[in-house]
C-alpha cells in the first residue's frame, strides 16, 4: 500500500530520493561498503554517488570520482539524518491518525479512494 503517492512508488524510495545531494552510506550484499555523495537515485534503487569511498574487508579503502551502484546489489542505505523531519512522514502520521482520510479540501482518488470505499463498506 502507498501511502505517499500514485500507487507506484512507496516509502523507502521516496525517502531515497530526498536524499539526493546529501551523504549516504550503503552496504551491498556482497560485503562493501560505500559511501558518497548522493547525486542521482532510481526507481529501481540504481544510484549514482560522487566523491565515493568503497570499503572491500579486508582491503583498505579506495577512493572514486563516482560510481553507479546497481540497486539489484543494495542491502541497504543509510540516509542523511534530517529526513526525519521529511514532509512525507507528515502525510504518513496524518494517514494513519485519520484512518486514511484524506486531507480537509482534497478529493481522494485512485488507489486511496478504493481504500476508503473497503474501510466504509465493513
Amino acid at each position: 500500500m502507498s501511502v505517499v503517492g500514485k500507487g507506484k512508488i512507496g516509502i523507502p524510495i521516496i525517502l531515497l530520493k530526498d536524499g539526493e545531494g546529501g551523504i549516504v552510506t550503503v552496504e551491498t550484499k556482497h560485503g562493501q561498503t560505500i559511501r558518497g555523495f548522493l547525486f542521482e537515485a532510481e526507481d529501481s534503487m540504481n544510484m549514482v554517488l560522487k566523491k565515493v569511498t568503497l570499503t572491500t574487508p579486508p582491503h583498505a579503502p579506495t577512493y572514486h570520482d563516482s560510481m553507479y551502484v546497481r540497486g539489484a546489489s543494495v542491502l541497504y542505505v543509510v540516509v542523511p539524518t534530517l529526513l526525519q523531519h521529511a514532509p512525507m512522514f507528515k502525510r504518513v502520521k496524518h494517514w494513519r491518525e485519520k484512518g486514511g482520510a484524506p486531507p480537509d479540501g482534497v478529493q481522494a482518488g485512485g488507489q486511496a479512494a478504493a481504500i476508503l470505499r473497503k474501510a466504509q463498506m465493513r
